[in-house]
């Protein structure tokens, strides 16, 4: 039952932080006795759920009898809250570690791990459902930037490609996967399609003139091979040092170039 927080029993309890009892759901101007009625809560006990002096939640318990709690249950539920509410919190802190730790912290877009534990699940979606295909992304000039500009201008340049992802239709597919690597993961999207999609994004990171004007990026393309994840990176990998080599001419000049 969810009841709107600045006129129920709970939201009293959140911002008055101590324990609500109301004996007689029926008459108790503070509860919704209609909502109550539904759910067969003749009475009712709130208790704050709080950790660290910050309140994360409230334990409401109901009888379908009026007058059914006294002084010990509150005193119980007290108890029984400070353990409910410890778990709460370490259980949120471990969400968002492990949120944190899938994410890329310079360019906010999901990492590695994150890319390679999507991977697997969209293969398996894809076996049933239509075309999967992967798109490997790498920057061209970002050595060079780094070289002439400094770091600090080669974080900037990853942080406005990482925005120029982040906009696009696939932002929640996006991955930063290396220094200057990124990976697009497109669901549904078979090859031709996939190759507009990188296009377009290509000439956006074109189009912005990052790090005075020098980068661009080049892209490789693959769509599903079976289930396996390792062909499927391999075959846009392929693709993308051919890219490369067209650009440079050489395929051992990369390094000197990028």
């Amino acid at each position: 039952m969810r009841l709107q927080a600045s006129s129920s029993m709970s939201g009293l309890c959140v911002r008055e932080e101590e324990v609500l009892r109301s004996d007689d759901t029926s008459r108790d101007p503070r509860v919704d006795a209609a909502a109550c009625k539904r759910v067969n809560a003749a009475s009712m006990l709130c208790v704050p759920l709080a950790h660290h002096d910050e309140t994360i939640g409230v334990l409401k318990v109901y009888s379908p009898e009026a007058h059914h709690f006294d002084d010990t249950d509150v005193e119980t539920l007290e108890l029984l809250s400070d353990l409910i509410s410890a778990h709460l919190s370490h259980a949120n802190l471990f969400e968002t570690e492990a949120r944190e730790n899938r994410r890329d912290s310079l360019t906010g877009l999901p990492n590695r791990r994150a890319f390679e534990e999507r991977l697997p699940i969209e293969l398996a979606r894809a076996a049933r459902s239509g075309p999967l295909s992967l798109c490997l992304l790498d920057l061209d000039g970002f050595k060079g930037v780094n070289d002439r500009l400094g770091h600090p201008a080669g974080d900037q340049v990853l942080r406005e490609v990482g925005r120029i992802l982040d906009g696009s239709r696939l932002a929640d597919d996006c991955f930063r996967i290396g220094g200057d690597e990124f990976a697009l993961l497109m669901p549904g999207t078979d090859e031709d399609e996939a190759r507009v999609a990188a296009t377009r994004i290509a000439r956006e990171i074109r189009a912005a003139a990052l790090g005075q004007g020098v980068i661009s990026a080049s892209f490789g393309i693959a769509t599903r091979i079976d289930h396996d994840g390792e062909a499927l990176i391999a075959a846009a990998d392929t693709e993308l040092l051919a890219a490369k080599d067209r650009l440079y001419g050489r395929a051992d000049s990369w390094d000197q170039s990028t």
